[in-house]
């Protein structure tokens, strides 16, 4: 067993897979808004050290964070780690509870998406997560909080055109710390992750 091999506790099976295709935030300075059309989910993605790659009916597509994506977002220029992505179903039933069902699970733009009842914290993954493929373990380090960013804020309210302050202010604390997902690295050979596989704590 998984669990006896690598003392791991079992999270959930991930239920769905994503890329974004460009920047959700779109606009300029204040203006800025939040445009989940840009989000594609897929069946699979290919992990590597440089990004995720979307993969369906053998077309391969860059994540807006892979360094490679022409409009690449990705976080190393400034020493900051967020190649990949991922939340729990978990945290989508607390947003979903608080904003109302725009927030569906997804919504948020992470790349896997791990069905659990159980919130998480930065505090479960001190050491990691471990995601059981068909081609075997993948271990992604590094895990820490995605912080919210304003637009995201006002989507989840549901107000895009510069809701009050205070209103913003208290969506951004409640969606930090974890809610919102979390960033993760990955360092070995390029390997696929698929709809169905099993995710575990360390």
């Amino acid at each position: 067993m998984l669990e006896e091999r690598f003392a791991a506790i079992e999270l959930g099976p991930i239920v769905r897979l994503q890329i974004q295709t460009q920047p959700l935030r779109v606009g300029d300075g204040d203006d800025r808004w939040y445009d989940i059309r840009w989000l594609a989910a897929l069946p699979a993605l290919r992990l590597t050290t440089e990004g995720i790659i979307g993969l369906a009916d053998g077309q391969e597509q860059l994540d807006v964070h892979h360094v490679a994506h022409p409009r690449s977002r990705s976080g190393r220029p400034r020493g900051k780690e967020n190649s990949i992505s991922f939340n729990v179903t978990a945290h989508y039933t607390q947003i979903t509870r608080q904003y109302g069902d725009h927030m569906w699970p997804g919504s948020g733009g992470e790349n896997i998406l791990i069905e659990t009842n159980t919130p998480v914290s930065p505090a479960d993954f001190q050491r990691g997560l471990l995601i059981q493929t068909a081609g075997g373990l993948i271990h992604l380090t590094h895990v820490n909080a995605a912080v919210p960013c304003v637009p995201f804020a006002r989507f989840a309210l549901h107000k895009p055109h510069r809701p009050a302050v205070e209103l913003v202010k208290n969506a951004l604390v409640f969606l930090g710390d974890g809610m919102r997902g979390f960033y993760a690295a990955y360092d070995g050979a390029p390997v696929e992750v698929r709809v169905g596989d099993w995710a575990y704590l360390l």
